[in-house]
Order: structure tokens, then sequence, then C-alpha cells
């Protein structure tokens, strides 16, 4: 029982604090959570214009860093709206 804790600790939080998501803009969940996402995103851009810039004839158009993950849950409802 000790062990399976444990490696179930270490796992989820590997994957919380390290493994990129797709679903979440290639971002850990961590990072998502603690609000740090943007920052990284910016960064991540930054580096990709700085590579487009040195080669753009390996691209086809500018690179894109992916787009942060919008709200997501189960419970979340559409504000009506009456006029």
């Amino acid at each position: 029982m000790d062990h399976a804790r444990t490696w179930t600790a270490q796992f989820l939080n590997r994957y919380a604090t390290e493994h990129r998501h797709s679903g979440l803009g290639r971002h850990t969940p961590a990072t998502v959570h603690q609000g740090t996402a943007h920052l990284i995103r910016q960064d991540r851009q930054h580096h990709l214009h700085c590579y487009y810039a040195q080669h753009p004839e390996r691209f086809r158009r500018p690179p894109r860093a992916p787009d942060l993950p919008g709200p997501t849950g189960i419970n979340h409802h559409k504000l009506s709206q009456t006029g």
C-alpha cells in the first residue's frame, strides 16, 4: 500500500508539473493554475519571432505559440442575454 501511495504521488506530481498538455496550449496544469502560463507563452512567442527573423525561409508564415486555454469546467452556465 505504501508503494502504491508513493508511486501515485510521484506520478501525479510529474503529471501536474512536468507534462505539457496539448489541451492546455502545451502548458502544465501547474502553470495554468498558478497564472504563469501567459508569461511562458510570451517568452515562447519571443523565441519563435527571433528564430523566424533569423530563418524566414524555413516557414510558410510566421510561427505562433499555442493559444492559452480558456475557462473549463462542468458547471459553467451561459448567461442569458435579455434585452
